[in-house]
């Protein structure tokens, strides 16, 4: 799963703590059906960074290159995009994104 967010991105900084959450739930599980990567967009590094280790945040992050989010139609932030093992997108849109991507993945 791909999830875009800011710094800057007031509701991104609300959902932080549950992506930690669901990040360490997927991270200590045994079934490995799940990876997470976030990306921070249109932000600076030390920004992100600092905020990351403020919060104690240990999920995996990578700056994005402002090309990928037109890869992935990202027009809104955040917004979380599942990638299936057959190589198909499948937007996450649902307020309870977290239960959706477990019954998705059945998790």
């Amino acid at each position: 799963m791909l999830d875009f967010w800011a710094t800057w991105c007031g509701p991104c900084i609300a959902e932080l703590d549950e992506v930690q959450k669901f990040y360490e739930t997927i991270r200590d599980s045994s079934n490995n059906k799940i990876i997470l990567l976030t990306i921070a967009c249109h932000d600076n590094k030390i920004k992100v960074y600092s905020h990351l280790r403020e919060s104690n945040y240990t999920f995996p992050v990578a700056m994005s290159d402002d090309k990928i989010e037109k890869i992935f139609s990202i027009y809104g932030l955040p917004s979380k995009i599942l990638i299936t093992p057959e190589g198909n997108y499948l937007r996450v849109s649902d307020s309870d994104w977290v239960g959706f991507v477990k019954e998705i993945c059945d998790l």
